[in-house]
């Protein structure tokens, strides 16, 4: 871990490092959020192999501008010189929001807004 901490540190960022090393050096990052994969992953185990479509957790530091990547506790991707890691997706309430393209009334009963 110690040198996973010294390559944060550094600034040094390499696939593999844990995510622990940036808490313990940078402390809790400004925002977080899932990000799910487009496609699945092989796994491996003890016994065998297996496909998993993975939720990958995204970890942003405005007063860094650093953008992490995370799968379980390994980083897997990074960009920086960016201070919003919007990944382009709505938030959930817009999408509730949104009239469906059938033209049908909303589950809940309620009126459709235009």
């Amino acid at each position: 871990m110690q040198r996973h901490r010294e390559h944060v540190r550094m600034g040094f960022f390499t696939k593999g490092l844990h995510r622990d090393a940036f808490l313990q050096e940078w402390g809790p990052p400004t925002r977080t959020f899932p990000l799910p994969a487009r496609e699945p992953v092989l796994r491996t185990g003890y016994y065998g192999g297996y496909w998993e479509k993975p939720i990958y957790e995204v970890w942003e530091y405005r007063s860094r501008a650093v953008c992490l990547v995370f799968d379980r506790v390994r980083l897997v991707a990074w960009e920086t010189g960016t201070a919003d890691c919007d990944p382009g997706i709505p938030p959930i309430e817009e999408l509730r929001e949104q009239p469906s393209a059938s033209g049908a009334q909303p589950r809940d009963g309620g009126e459709r807004r235009e």
